[in-house]
């Protein structure tokens, strides 16, 4: 399932009124629409962040699930981990 993080709260990535479809899990793709912050660890089977937006990891671990990666705008993960899983689930 997809779901899109649109923001409708706050900037916060572990909170569900900003995702369409709830916070994504390795076995949703995660659309980055508006500039998210996280604030736990993140998950996702495939990650996009759109054109001018960023997605801050604010230090923690960001695991994409083997669904790929296509960021048009900014990835920022200078503390954490960032892993990026050759199937579906680890």
């Amino acid at each position: 399932m997809a779901t899109q993080f649109n923001g409708g709260v706050d900037a916060d990535w572990n909170d569900a009124g900003n995702w369409s479809g709830g916070i994504p899990s390795l076995s949703d793709d995660a659309i980055i629409a508006v500039n998210c912050t996280m604030d736990i660890t993140g998950t996702c089977k495939t990650l996009v962040i759109n054109s001018s937006i960023t997605l801050d990891c604010n230090g923690f671990n960001l695991e994409v699930g083997g669904g790929g990666t296509t960021v048009n705008g900014t990835l920022l993960c200078q503390a954490g981990e960032m892993k990026f899983w050759p199937t579906q689930n680890p």
